[in-house]
């Protein structure tokens, strides 16, 4: 008696598989000449290779609920857990605007400030520029009553500072922000650096130029050329927001422990002719 052993039944196992696929490959063949199945094929993929596909279904949505969906699920836990932190910080950063709103509103009550409002606007024509060549100031006849109100904020026509209206009558006396003895209250606004914004304040003052002195700002002020000046409202001269210009130069005066700017004005004050009273 010849012994067989598991090596040789599973060769054994291999070739009568092949041969049956050889058999029932030549049987579909010779059907599909025919145009009709083989009965023998058909009983074979109902049998066999129908159950097959089921079960080889049934394994993949086993894989995916048992073996994949853990890891899934992680990711998803991890995810939610992200999202939650970052509605967290919002809420608290949402939290300290409306303090710092709250605090703005009632520092504005303290010092006097008025609360923001539309401006009204009245056009003028300069009529006279630089009259007295010890003065940068402008003669402005507006329009309506004829009579400007003593304190006035004179803008150009694309809003930016051109000055202050110092004396009344049916052409009024505009001081130019370039006079010397010309100042405004400022803020400095960073574009687009990352971090949280600091308010940087200090002082324009004028030169006779369009290049104005930004001053008395702290060592460690956070100005750099491209910034955005605009009055800050205090003093009580010039309204808060107004555009003055762009930081051009930094500087730092280590002796007082300053640090100063250059601020360019858009307006030519050489050319000017048409302004708008702020009321």
């Amino acid at each position: 008696m010849i012994r067989t052993t598991p090596k040789d039944r599973t060769y054994q196992t291999l070739a009568i598989s092949l041969a049956l696929c050889a058999v029932f490959t030549f049987l579909q063949r010779r059907a599909e000449s025919r145009g009709s199945e083989d009965s023998v094929t058909r009983v074979v993929r109902s049998a066999v290779l129908a159950p097959a596909s089921h079960a080889g279904h049934a394994v993949g949505i086993y894989a995916e609920s048992s073996l994949i969906a853990p890891f899934e699920a992680g990711r998803l836990a991890r995810e939610n857990a992200r999202l939650r932190a970052r509605i967290s910080q919002l809420t608290i950063e949402n939290q300290a605007l409306a303090l710092q709103a709250g605090e703005s509103t009632e520092l504005r009550a303290m010092i006097g400030l008025q609360a923001a409002r539309a401006a009204v606007l009245r056009p003028g024509f300069v009529v006279a520029l630089k009259p007295a060549v010890t003065r940068d100031n402008a003669l402005v006849q507006f329009a309506g009553t004829g009579v400007a109100p003593i304190r006035g904020v004179v803008v150009s026509p694309s809003g930016y500072l051109v000055g202050q209206v110092v004396q009344t009558g049916p052409v009024a006396d505009v001081l130019l922000i370039t006079d010397p003895k010309s100042s405004a209250g400022v803020r400095v606004v960073s574009n687009g650096r990352p971090g949280p914004a600091r308010v940087v304040l200090g002082i324009c003052q004028g030169n006779r130029t369009r290049e104005l002195a930004l001053v008395d700002m702290p060592a460690d002020a956070d100005v750099q050329p491209g910034d955005t000046v605009v009055t800050s409202g205090l003093g009580s001269v010039y309204p808060d927001g107004v555009p003055v210009g762009k930081v051009t130069a930094v500087r730092v005066d280590a002796a007082r422990s300053l640090k100063m700017a250059t601020v360019e004005t858009p307006i030519d004050f050489n050319m000017l002719r048409g302004v708008l009273l702020r009321q």
